[in-house]
């Protein structure tokens, strides 16, 4: 047993230790506040040569983001090392993070899992988490579903919704632990309960099935609703199913009409075909040949497989589009393709109306259509077709057959997948505000009406906020382009940015980073999806109360450089404030809404002219601002 003087002892020298480098760390955060960054590294590595863990911690950070010097993610994974040798879980999980990403460092799987097991070792959920997703994926290490679940479920019995979710997933698939349906939907609805949209769907399957629990379809619809309101497009389109068919809800064709518009403007081809079979029929809305051709399209473009044969017979009996025997005959081609048995008649029928060079038109064009995976076919066939090909299109057999029109418009063409988080904070204990619900929701539907996928907040909490970021990280993977937009209350802290929770209770200054969120931390879920088209906006540099009170808040927000493939929009250029807006919205934010449905303007040009109607606006008073390193092209709106 240690002796109790030698414990003063060794607390006495603990002391006098932290105390020599104190004066650094001092002087060093007074010039970081100020954006001297030279002098602040220089403070910093005095204080870090005298083995100041925090110090060392923040040089890493320094080198990392390029502050007052050339960003160097070799030297911040260098200082890094020193605070995790340290006993730093965060500096642990940045060096195991750096490492397993590869980015500007040699990439090291088994390296990085060492480290992300230390901070894991403290007991950090997210080094939990991203030990399973190495197991999960089998990156550097044998694939093992079991090693995978036992993380997963360390990180989940802490609370992280997305681990909590995998667990449910797992149980539900037997996948890494025994099937056990009861556990599944136990763990998923911890998750669900949070808020997240993934296990609400999952839920809502589970009551339809019977599985693990007693088919309930009032449960099913209340999860389906659930994760509906958060924009997933699947389970917009089986509570449409669900309106329709009166299962757990009363009949209802107008709301079945509804969510299936939502889900369909998403790009859920389930969604388009039952809008085209509904407008077809006249079932809740009036019957629109043409509405139900357009839909039709839309989900064959996708390969469907139930509008195959419809757009088939719309074509050749001309029902609202231009009656088309070649059209007609490769998408019951198409159709009998995949085993429809009707189609083939349908085709063969129509065959009989046909000429030879037609029907090879037909079979060709249909082949080229499933190689293909449905691109370019079903939309503007014309495009793609040489000129004699045209000629035989338009040499029809039958003199009495309507002449055939080129370039079919079929008003939406779905090329991405885009997803967007959509925050707007306006109940603020000590300052609130009037305009960002208002600002959320208008952004919220124009980026659906422009094929967004929309994670919604508002009013959010810390642990809501969190736990949307994490669910529009999880998205963005599979996703082409990549939105957050935030409006409410912004902060600069020391020189990083953060936004404000509507339940933020800031005693301590120092206290910022777990009670706000770093943006950053938006900026690193997006370089981890490593997608061409990132979107950044954020609304929130209205003068709020914390300024007054400590030292290190600074009115506006800070300056921020862009990662590769980002754009990043401010309602006010940096260190200013901006107005909440005696209308509707702010003045920002009315005139994005107003842009954003501008058919065929760049992003660039879409912030360039709020940025000019923003100063006329507020004459002078308020300056919009951007940094761009985008490497793609981005529209809102397109004509196509």
């Amino acid at each position: 047993m240690m002796n109790k003087h030698l414990i003063a002892l060794l607390s006495t020298l603990l002391i006098s230790t932290s105390t020599a480098w104190a004066g650094d760390i001092d002087d060093a955060d007074a010039a970081y506040i100020k954006k001297d960054y030279v002098i602040a590294l220089q403070k910093y590595r005095n204080a870090a040569k005298k083995n100041s863990m925090s110090a060392q911690l923040q040089i890493g950070n320094i080198y990392y983001d390029g502050l007052g010097v050339k960003k160097d993610n070799v030297e911040a994974l260098h200082w890094w090392k020193l605070a995790a040798s340290q006993g730093s879980a965060n500096a642990q999980f940045n060096v195991g993070a750096l490492i397993h990403s590869g980015d500007g460092v040699a990439q090291d799987y088994i390296e990085a899992l060492s480290w992300y097991k230390l901070a894991a070792a403290q007991g950090m959920p997210e080094a939990q988490l991203n030990i399973a997703l190495i197991y999960e994926k089998g990156e550097g290490v044998t694939q093992n579903y079991e090693e995978a679940f036992r993380w997963f479920k360390l990180s989940a019995e802490k609370g992280n919704e997305f681990a909590q979710y995998k667990v449910g997933d797992m149980y539900d698939n037997g996948q890494g632990v025994k099937q056990d349906s009861a556990e599944a939907i136990r763990w998923l609805k911890l998750a669900a309960e949070k808020g997240y949209a993934a296990a609400q769907h999952n839920i809502a399957l589970m009551y339809v099935s019977g599985n693990g629990v007693a088919q309930d379809f009032v449960e099913a619809a209340r999860w389906f609703k659930l994760a509906s309101s958060q924009g997933i497009a699947i389970s917009q389109n089986n509570l449409a199913y669900l309106y329709a068919n009166g299962k757990g809800l009363e009949k209802n064709l107008g709301e079945a009409i509804r969510w299936w518009k939502l889900a369909a403007a998403q790009g859920n081809a389930s969604a388009q075909y039952s809008l085209a079979n509904m407008y077809y029929k006249g079932e809740g809305v009036t019957k629109n040949a043409s509405e139900a051709a357009r839909w039709s399209k839309l989900a064959a473009a996708q390969g469907f497989d139930d509008a195959l044969p419809l757009l088939g017979f719309l074509y050749a009996n001309g029902n609202g589009v231009l009656q088309d025997n070649v059209r007609a005959h490769m998408w019951w081609n198409i159709a009998a393709y995949k085993g429809n048995q009707n189609s083939a008649k349908g085709r063969d029928a129509i065959a009989t109306q046909m000429t030879t060079q037609q029907i090879a038109l037909a079979q060709s064009l249909a082949q080229q259509c499933v190689s293909n995976k449905f691109k370019n076919c079903g939309n503007e066939i014309d495009e793609v077709l040489p000129r004699n090909e045209k000629e035989i299109l338009s040499a029809n057999s039958d003199n009495k057959t309507k002449p055939i029109l080129g370039g079919l418009n079929t008003t939406q063409r779905l090329v991405t997948k885009r997803v967007a988080l959509v925050i707007g904070n306006a109940n603020y204990v000590n300052a609130p505000l009037k305009n960002p619900l208002n600002d959320a929701t208008d952004i919220s539907a124009v980026l659906k009406q422009s094929g967004f996928e929309v994670i919604d907040q508002r009013n959010a909490t810390m642990k809501e906020m969190t736990s949307a970021i994490r669910q529009f990280g999880d998205r963005l993977i599979n996703a082409d382009v990549g939105l957050v937009y935030f409006s409410g209350h912004g902060i600069e802290v020391k020189g990083r940015n953060y936004l404000l929770p509507v339940n933020l209770n800031l005693i301590r200054e120092d206290e910022i980073s777990f009670q706000a969120i770093d943006v950053n931390l938006i900026l690193e879920k997006m370089n981890t999806a490593n997608k061409t088209v990132n979107i950044l906006i954020i609304d929130a540099c209205r003068d709020n109360p914390f300024a007054r009170n400590f030292r290190s808040i600074n009115k506006g927000l800070a300056q921020m450089d862009a990662p590769t493939g980002t754009i990043i929009s401010f309602s006010t250029a940096p260190g200013k404030t901006a107005a909440d807006g005696s209308g509707r919205n702010s003045p920002f934010t009315k005139n994005l809404v107003q842009q954003m449905k501008k058919i065929d303007t760049p992003i660039e040009a879409v912030f360039k002219e709020v940025r000019k109607n923003v100063v006329l606006e507020t004459n002078g008073a308020q300056t919009p601002w951007e940094t761009s390193s985008l490497i793609g092209d981005f529209y809102f709106s397109t004509s196509k």
